[in-house]
């Protein structure tokens, strides 16, 4: 499926859109997809 993104610009936007679209995320059950959105920003140096 990941062949859906590829060729689409910015191309790291769409690799993280993709990424994020993976996670199951359950209205009040979004554990899952902050852990990841933190893990993203922590390895870019925000905060």
């Amino acid at each position: 499926m990941k062949e859906t993104v590829e060729g689409l610009q910015p191309q790291e936007l769409w690799e993280h859109f993709y990424e994020i679209s993976q996670i199951p995320r359950c209205s009040k059950q979004e554990d899952k997809i902050r852990e990841h959105v933190i893990e993203i920003a922590k390895r870019n140096g925000l905060e």
